[in-house]
């Protein structure tokens, strides 16, 4: 069974609304009555004008009544004394629900035309989404997703200080007014703000006003080398810091502690200058790619392993696009097998890669193979993992041991967590009743 890290899967369980939809405030328990104190009715002016008034911010929790993520931080994080202390010090605060439902009273529907435009102007799209103003109304941060206590008091502490606030920096780097060393808080900041083309413009501007005029002494330290790693997607082979990651790698690894790193973005930029517009093209004019002069140019560049490398994995993928499986899963194992899957959640990729071959394939030797991955992620795991175990079992059952994989799909069964039980005992279900449990073509 392919595995799907919570990170992963919020995206799916929150879906985002339309902009036609109406905020409500509706004052929801917060245990204990120790926790944040929020307005329940002022309406939106008259919070402005005591927010400006008492010389307070304002905190406005952007929410929907189906949110878990939203209930969680309800009951987690607004109710701490500790949360309620800093921000009711600060702020003026106000919870503000996102959808409507039929039991809406005068007061909620009052708030209508000015939360339609709270919520057209400032982009709320997704819940939570924390809103933080000026005492003069003015929006000067925001942030979203359930967070600890101490992430959440972070989150505001950087919306009451100028030198922290996203729009204000913002503000500042749009009129070239804004300070060399935030640039960095500012580009990582947008990104995590779902703003990738004005982080990277941030990331490039930092580049090449700052770091690149750096001594390689001073550009080599871990502070810098982390930050061009996370936006390589700016870089190119030209740019000074490439030979950190190409020629250099080992030792740019060792600085930040992290083997495999130099590696990683030297590919990137490779791919990115040498494969992309290829496969671009290919795709464009539904044409194959001219493979063996892709991995000459390379291998005259940058030599053999560099273009075994990137063109094996350009392969994968343009094969996976095409949906021309037997090339996709020839090249994939290949590729797990030559270059593996790296050492970070390996049980994790070894189990979903060995679970994709499952669904994709009906050769003995790529199953056989997968069947290898499967093993080998139960072997390192940390606990036992229904999910692993199932990946095992169909892999077992499509290879034809039947009984085999039914003794182990039954072992899942008794295993798995309660949002796996009913995809792994119909499975189960399935084996026993001889039925294929892999996908028709």
């Amino acid at each position: 069974m392919r595995q799907f890290r919570f990170f992963l899967r919020m995206w799916f369980i929150f879906p985002l609304l339309t902009q036609a939809q109406v905020i409500q405030v509706r004052n929801w328990n917060i245990e204990g009555g120790k926790g944040i104190h929020f307005e329940t009715e002022l309406s939106w002016q008259q919070i402005k004008d005591k927010a400006k008034n008492e010389n307070k911010y304002i905190f406005v929790d952007c929410f929907a009544s189906w949110c878990e993520p939203c209930r969680f931080m309800d009951k987690n994080v607004y109710s701490k004394e500790i949360v309620g202390s800093y921000l009711d010090a600060h702020f003026i605060a106000v919870k503000v629900q996102m959808d409507t439902t039929k039991l809406d009273k005068q007061e909620i529907q009052d708030w209508y035309p000015d939360a339609h435009n709270i919520q057209q102007n400032y982009n709320v799209t997704s819940f939570p989404t924390y809103l933080f103003f000026s005492p003069e109304g003015r929006i000067v941060h925001r942030g979203s997703g359930a967070q600890g206590a101490d992430d959440f008091i972070m989150l505001a502490n950087n919306a009451y200080n100028p030198d922290r606030q996203y729009y204000t920096l913002l503000e500042k780097y749009r009129s070239g007014n804004i300070g060399i060393k935030s640039l960095p808080y500012l580009a990582r900041t947008a990104r995590s703000m779902k703003e990738k083309k004005l982080a990277n413009s941030v990331a490039r501007f930092y580049f090449e006003n700052y770091l690149f005029k750096l001594s390689e002494e001073e550009l080599c330290s871990k502070k810098n080398i982390e930050f061009i790693s996370e936006f390589e997607e700016v870089l190119g082979s030209r740019d000074k810091c490439f030979d950190l990651f190409y020629r250099y790698g080992d030792r740019t690894d060792s600085i930040v502690n992290s083997k495999g790193l130099s590696q990683s973005v030297a590919d990137f930029i490779i791919t990115s200058e040498e494969i992309t517009p290829i496969l671009e093209k290919a795709f464009s004019d539904n044409s194959d790619p001219e493979w063996s002069k892709m991995r000459r140019g390379i291998k005259d560049k940058y030599g053999l392993n560099y273009a075994d490398r990137n063109v094996l994995s350009a392969k994968v993928s343009f094969f996976e696009h095409q949906g021309n499986w037997r090339k996709h899963i020839a090249n994939f194992v290949k590729q797990v097998d030559e270059y593996g899957v790296g050492n970070s959640l390996a049980d994790f990729y070894l189990n979903n890669d060995a679970w994709y071959i499952f669904e994709h394939s009906a050769r003995r030797n790529e199953l056989n193979r997968a069947l290898a991955w499967s093993e080998r992620a139960i072997q390192i795991s940390d606990k036992p993992n229904a999910g692993y175990l199932d990946t095992k079992a169909n892999l077992l059952y499509k290879l034809g041991k039947r009984k085999k994989a039914i003794v182990i799909e039954e072992v899942a069964v008794k295993l798995s967590p309660q949002e796996l039980e009913s995809a792994i005992k119909e499975n189960f279900e399935k084996m026993k009743k001889g039925i294929p449990t892999w996908p028709s073509k």
